[in-house]
């Protein structure tokens, strides 16, 4: 499973562009509230950790969405460069703009 830090937004390319599951997508809220409350209500812990995050200082987000990603289980992030020196042995593809890391 993959996930998409901000600010990068790349989850729907990621699902319907490559046909790879996300982790999270902020936007399945909106869709799964119109016709599964059951499963908006199970993402709702992670919606309100993944907004909690984001009102963090921007050198501490990197790190909380690592942690939300695990407990998500995904097994790769995309996220914007530069990519801090402690998390490069987990890059498999970078380029100019983003990176993609291996969580496994």
């Amino acid at each position: 499973m993959f996930l998409s830090i901000p600010p990068l937004d790349m989850g729907g390319a990621i699902r319907y562009e490559t046909l790879r599951p996300l982790a999270f997508d902020q936007k399945d809220m909106l869709r799964l509230s119109l016709s599964n409350v059951v499963g908006a209500m199970a993402l709702q812990p992670f919606n309100i950790s993944w907004e909690e995050i984001t009102l963090t200082p921007k050198d501490e987000q990197l790190q909380a969405f690592l942690k939300l990603a695990e407990m998500r289980n995904a097994d790769f992030i995309v996220t914007q460069n530069p990519i801090p020196e402690w998390l490069a042995s987990k890059i498999l593809y970078s380029n100019k703009s983003i990176s993609l890391l291996d969580l496994r």
